[in-house]
């Protein structure tokens, strides 16, 4: 269309239009910079979405989604005086606790589900559901004070030296070669150490993916 409620577009935007008529969700910027090459600041986009043709959101998709629960809560209002044990039980145990998740009630409780639709049928209790944000590190322990590293002769001299660069503060590129099990980590723990303690902050980049896992556990461990 050559205008939209009687404003007119200019090329650009005419092309916009035509591309997001025949769209039936939102488009990322990404593809839309690769269908008709526009960038999220685009002049004409701006002006869309000014007269209310587009509407921009910025937000970013969690690329690994995470776990519902289903939760339970009372209502607000009187109880009914005529309850089960089990009921009662559950009655209690969510008047102490505000909310709870379905299988934790059962659990504490040792009822079973269905009582749980009981109260929600009679109105005494709701359901909703609640995102369980997923943790990397729920299996590893919590980290306490760090324990001292005691290094070798031979990884001393290398931590010596690696140290000495560092505090020259001209930055460089140092290779600390040694075969599996030699006790590299050992020596950039210490150096990690030393840097933190200076106020500063490190990044430590994996080799290779497959080792990811255990370096998680270490580097949490002793730094969280």
């Amino acid at each position: 269309p050559d205008e939209w409620d009687g404003e007119p577009l200019s090329e650009e935007e005419r092309q916009i239009v035509s591309y997001f008529s025949g769209q039936k969700k939102a488009v990322a910027a990404e593809r839309l910079s690769g269908a008709l090459g526009l960038g999220p600041d685009s002049p004409a986009l701006e002006a869309l979405c000014q007269k209310g043709i587009l509407s921009k959101k910025d937000g970013a998709a969690p690329k690994i989604g995470n776990s519902v629960q289903k939760m339970i809560r009372l209502k607000s209002g009187d109880l009914p005086e005529k309850l089960s044990a089990k009921q009662r039980d559950a009655v209690k145990l969510l008047q102490d606790a505000g909310a709870v998740s379905v299988k934790e009630l059962c659990y504490f409780t040792g009822v079973t589900a269905s009582v749980a639709n009981t109260l929600v049928k009679k109105g005494i209790a709701e359901y909703y559901e609640e995102e369980k944000y997923r943790n990397p590190y729920e299996h590893i322990e919590n980290p306490g004070a760090p324990d001292r590293i005691t290094l070798s002769e031979e990884q001393q001299r290398a931590y010596e030296n690696l140290l000495a660069q560092y505090r020259q503060g001209k930055g460089g590129v140092s290779l600390l070669y040694g075969v599996t099990g030699s006790g590299k980590t050992l020596v950039f723990l210490r150096l990690i150490d030393e840097v933190c303690a200076s106020g500063r902050g490190v990044i430590v980049m994996v080799p290779e993916i497959s080792l990811t896992p255990q370096t998680i556990a270490i580097f949490h461990r002793r730094y969280g």
